[in-house]
């Protein structure tokens, strides 16, 4: 027989709203970002439309794809992995969200993050270009990617490795 939730529902529904919220706040950042480096380019000069429109198109289903394994991934670790705390502790307010991994502590903005995960090795090996939305795609494609998960909470985005 199923077991009552530990907590009340509406703290579990603002939690998943939340969840929710963010990843499909970081698909929409990153599909924005997608979305402009093909059409500036096709704007600028000599365009096929049928081709602009085939690159759009593939960036769309990519989003698509990434948003789905981000919900798979949530669910997946709200279910399977226990909230305990880790060595950093987060903040109290973030606690319900441990379920996601470790703490690895709140950071001004995605580009100190980018910037953490190239010094942490958290990233792929390679060189990095360091400019502000180099730094700010990396930290978006560490969550996509289920490398990281972000939250924003009190002006600072808070990271948990995903374990």
């Amino acid at each position: 027989m199923p077991h009552p939730a530990l907590r009340p529902a509406p703290a579990r529904s603002d939690q998943i709203s939340r969840e929710i919220d963010r990843d499909e706040r970081v698909v929409l950042q990153l599909l924005r970002r997608r979305l402009l480096a093909e059409l500036g380019p096709a704007l600028a000069g000599p365009r096929e439309l049928p081709g602009v429109l085939d690159a759009l198109a593939r960036v769309l289903a990519e989003a698509r794809v990434q948003a789905r394994r981000l919900n798979d991934a949530r669910i997946t670790r709200r279910a399977e992995r226990p909230q305990a705390l880790t060595l950093r502790p987060p903040p109290p307010a973030l606690a319900i969200h441990a379920c996601h991994g470790a703490y690895l502590g709140a950071f001004p903005d995605l580009m100190a993050i980018g910037r953490m995960a190239i010094v942490g090795g958290l990233a792929r090996p390679g060189p990095y270009d360091l400019s502000e939305g180099s730094l700010a795609d990396l930290a978006l494609d560490l969550h996509l990617r289920g490398v990281l998960w972000t939250l924003e909470h009190a002006g600072a985005v808070h990271v948990f490795l995903c374990l």
